[in-house]
């Protein structure tokens, strides 16, 4: 962000392009960049995201005047400005844009300069080694006095015959009016080593003129950049701003540093992209009420990559993570660990720091190679625990009934309301769910320590663990305060370290350098938090609820994007309401039945919760994919509401009514359901039961409806037992998915990936800020501490205020 405001008030104040300044371009057929402003606006088409320059410019034969020229980008518009030390006041400008002609291979572009012309451009890339262009300027004037005439027309070819390292060409260049004196621009530019381009041009002008030698080297320090271009009447120093990652050129020094990541790991993991930060009042509370700092979120999927890329850099050496806390579904701490274990294997060095180490965040950094705290600290491994929190007590003090059917006592969404201890199907479904997770959590850590199963578990079952203890049981390095540890890492291993920030690996928007590149394009729609009739909101800045009109418009909106190949329905949901569940499903359903013109691979990935409802829009998808760990399945229906009228009564308050029809108050709530109106709620629930199980079945090409029943009724799945119970078809995390649907899409290795994340342009509005009709101060509250137990109970009552049928796992499943 600094770069970013220092070239744009360098840009204000030199109020750029002067004289004329080609921006290194040297031909019609290779602009593409800036240089597209001064050669070929059909370059503008070419996606290279945002870019900005500056240029000082002094001719040869006039020391004391310099141009000033300014230059910016935004996808496929542009503007340049230009101005003189000689009149700084006196401005020339050109507006640009450039536009695809139906394909990504041929492109037009046009262009207005203060001049009065027009600039029209062709540019044409049908394969990777070939590109031609074509430009012709026009005066304006002349065009609204009808007389088109084509002024300085320039046509250009370039070849790359060994990769895009090398690329060759000429450009033929003829004045207005006259065709027989024709000018010859050849050219060539070479790329030594990433980062470094050298472009040489060589004009051999009409009618006995001096040729013209243009020399210019280009480099790349990541997003920045610089030019210095060199011509016999003049010479321009060139720096520049790119929102891509170029490859970087690389300065050796002859006593390297050893290179290390230094990261601080403090936030939750989200599956969403996380978006600017917000005001939350909850910050402003006491702990006990659940206040606090705001809590960091991590998009889990940029995270990964970002570990991964590390990986492939062969001059990074290690990492080191100052570990505050971690949190997340544990499948989301499972694919982050996974990655921290690539990155250990891969030789690479992992150190890390903390403070106190709890459960979930000792299986995390279980494979470092030196794992440090202060005394009097404590690495909290004891296992995990399963709460559910009950309230029937509760509401039978306050007179609140939750009226509740269930299709079977496996399908346990309402215990928490109608039951004071988990039942016995509860306690038997859950114990063989957490036991799976329990297994991999004792696995991950047994993996990463080198232990046997047998003393791992025997370490848990002695946990926790003081400072000392820990240490003398090898679950950690050494104790070491937070000083000592700052001067252990400026010199590792007997070499000087240089620290580099993690942004610098997290994989945003990348520099294309082919021509006609290779590339794949896979839609991503998050589908993440309880299912509601409407639209998504969000959940503090931590989460969305999942609404059916955000969801199924994304899915739409890919289907119907010819620019993508295929899609991945990323869940991370326990459900919610069944009409909601249902309106999605029909939109997979679109997308891969029924509307023929626009079928498209389907992928669902399931993250740390895909049940219930989550399955039901899942279960659609031409492939399911689930980590190990995944809760899942849940297959089943609950009917009911939150009945007040007895809480009502107890605070003297009476409802009245005159009613027209024989059940028209049945779900005022005002009164109890009388037998024969349970008995229609239970009917209900049956009914779109057996819609459940055909969908599945439809979905499941190795299941029939009979086969869905011996595994629903309302039963959880851990993604492991889901795979052999035929419920998802692989195990695998996000990126899998993507490279399935890549594949499925027919789209080989050797195509790059361009991921495109759905919803889009969603927005906070001050409805959902303050609240109103959805809930939205409510979903404000904190999540911790006294008023997030409370809020439970809240949060849970609109889910049956707005849709009695629902498809949903307990509300609050806590593992700890």
């Amino acid at each position: 962000m600094k770069y970013k405001l220092l070239i744009w008030v360098i840009c204000l104040v030199s109020l750029s392009q002067g004289q004329t300044e080609n921006w290194s371009g040297v031909s019609v057929s290779t602009s593409d960049n800036l240089d597209a402003l001064a050669l070929n606006p059909a370059g503008l088409a070419i996606r290279r995201g945002d870019q900005d320059g500056i240029s000082i410019q002094t001719p040869a034969d006039k020391q004391d005047l310099v141009y000033l020229h300014s230059i910016a980008r935004r996808g496929a518009l542009g503007y340049t400005l230009s101005s003189s030390s000689k009149d700084i006041f006196s401005l020339d400008y050109s507006l640009g844009v450039g536009f695809n002609l139906g394909t990504t291979k041929a492109m037009a572009g046009i262009q207005y300069n203060s001049t009065n012309n027009l600039k029209m451009g062709l540019l044409g890339r049908p394969l990777n080694f070939l590109s031609f262009g074509a430009v012709a300027e026009l005066s304006v004037e002349e065009l609204v006095n009808d007389k088109i005439y084509l002024n300085n027309i320039r046509l250009g070819a370039a070849l790359r015959p060994i990769g895009n390292r090398y690329t060759v060409g000429a450009d033929i260049i003829s004045p207005k009016d006259d065709f027989k004196n024709l000018s010859t621009q050849i050219f060539a530019q070479v790329s030594p080593i990433g980062g470094l381009n050298v472009k040489v041009g060589y004009l051999i002008p009409s009618r006995n003129k001096d040729p013209l030698l243009q020399f210019s080297l280009n480099f790349a320090l990541g997003k920045l950049g610089g030019v210095l271009s060199l011509e016999e009447n003049s010479s321009s120093v060139i720096v520049e701003k790119f929102s891509q990652n170029r490859k970087q050129l690389r300065v050796w020094k002859l006593n390297k540093k050893a290179r290390y990541v230094k990261y601080k790991m403090n936030g939750i993991f989200i599956e969403e992209p996380v978006g600017p930060k917000g005001f939350n009042f909850a910050q402003f509370l006491p702990p006990i009420l659940g206040g606090g700092n705001d809590v960091k979120r991590i998009q889990l999927r940029t995270w990964i990559n970002a570990v991964d890329e590390m990986i492939k850099d062969d001059n990074l050496d290690g990492m080191i993570i100052d570990l505050d806390y971690v949190s997340g579904g544990f499948a989301a701490i499972s694919q982050a660990r996974e990655a921290l274990m690539r990155f250990k294997n891969s030789g690479k060095k992992l150190i890390v720091h903390a403070t106190a180490i709890s459960n979930s965040e000792y299986y995390f950094i279980s494979m470092a190679d030196e794992i440090y705290m202060p005394d009097l600290s404590i690495v909290d491994l004891r296992g995990l625990l399963f709460e559910v929190r009950f309230f029937k007590n509760l509401m039978d003090t306050l007179g609140i009934v939750a009226e509740v059917e269930q299709i079977s006592p496996y399908k346990t969404a309402s215990d928490q309301f109608i039951r004071s201890t988990m039942s016995d199907e509860m306690r038997e479904n859950y114990s063989m769910l957490f036991g799976d997770i329990y297994g991999q959590f004792v696995k991950g850590i047994s993996d990463g320590r080198g232990w046997t199963l047998e003393r791992t578990k025997e370490i848990i079952n002695n946990g926790p663990y003081n400072t000392r203890q820990a240490v003398d049981g090898e679950l950690i390095t050494s104790s070491i305060y937070p000083d000592e540890y700052q001067s252990y890492i400026k010199k590792i291993d007997g070499k000087d370290i240089d620290f580099i920030n993690i942004s610098n690996y997290y994989k945003t928007d990348e520099y294309v350098y082919d021509w006609a590149p290779k590339e794949s394009t896979i839609a991503v729609i998050y589908a993440v938090g309880g299912i509601q009739l409407g639209e998504s909101v969000k959940q503090g800045d931590e989460s969305t609820v999942m609404g059916n009109e955000t969801i199924s418009k994304a899915i739409k909106k890919a289907r119907e994007d010819d620019n993508i190949d295929a899609i991945v329905l990323r869940i991370d949901s326990g459900g919610g309401s069944a009409l909601a569940s249902d309106l999605m499903w029909k939109e997979v359903w679109n997308s891969t039945v029924n509307d023929t013109d626009k079928i498209k691979p389907f992928i669902a990935s399931m993250s740390s919760i895909a049940a219930s409802g989550g399955y039901y829009i899942a279960c659609q998808a031409d492939t399911i994919l689930a980590h190990p760990s995944t809760i899942t399945g849940s297959i089943g229906v609950i009917g009911g509401r939150i009945n007040f009228s007895g809480l009502w009564k107890k605070i003297y308050t009476h409802v009245d009514r005159i009613k027209f029809g024989e059940r028209s108050d049945a779900m005022s709530g005002s009164r109890l359901w009388t037998k024969e109106e349970r008995e229609l709620v239970r009917e209900e629930i049956f009914s779109i039961y057996g819609t459940f199980l055909k969908r599945v079945a439809d979905g499941r090409d190795n299941m029939d409806s009979l086969d869905v029943h011996d595994v629903g009724i309302g039963k959880v799945w851990s993604g492991k037992r889901a795979l052999d119970i035929g419920l998802v078809d692989k195990l695998g995390d996000l990126n899998d998915s993507i490279e399935l649907a890549k594949k499925a899409a027919g789209k080989g290795e050797d195509y790059k990936t361009i991921v495109v994340e759905y919803p889009q342009n969603e927005s906070l509005s001050l409805t959902e800020l303050f609240g109103g009709v959805d809930n939205g101060l409510l979903r404000q509250l904190p999540q911790k501490g006294l008023i997030g137990e409370l809020n439970e109970i809240l949060v849970a009552i609109p889910n049956f205020e707005n849709d009695h049928l629902q498809m949903i796992v307990p509300f609050q499943i806590i593992i700890k």
